[in-house]
């Protein structure tokens, strides 16, 4: 609400331009039906904490997908940092760990 106010004081227009709408709908319904459709499937066939661990992945996927496809910079602590996800991630799935069990 607070921005929402702020916008409206300062403004600035509180609705996406037409050509924006396309896009947000897509935005709504790539994740929706492909991301989370395929974490309930994972959730029928997986045992749920392979799956809770599985999608600390995401953020690693979308920043290696914005670096390929729209050319952003990874910094190199970012990268060293998707780099420990992907191994801890990595270990919980086919290492034998679980997670909330110290090894």
């Amino acid at each position: 609400g607070v921005l929402l106010g702020a916008g409206w004081a300062a403004g600035l227009p509180l609705l996406p331009r037409e050509e924006s709408w396309l896009w947000i709908v897509f935005l709504g319904l790539g994740p929706q039906l492909v991301g989370h459709t395929s974490f309930n499937w994972a959730l029928r066939r997986l045992p749920a904490p392979a799956v809770a661990v599985a999608i600390l992945g995401e953020p690693v996927g979308a920043a290696l997908w914005a670096f390929f496809l729209l050319g952003e910079e990874i910094a190199p602590l970012s990268g060293l940092g998707m780099g420990l996800v992907l191994v801890g991630v990595a270990r919980v799935l086919w290492g034998g760990a679980s997670p909330g069990r110290a090894s």
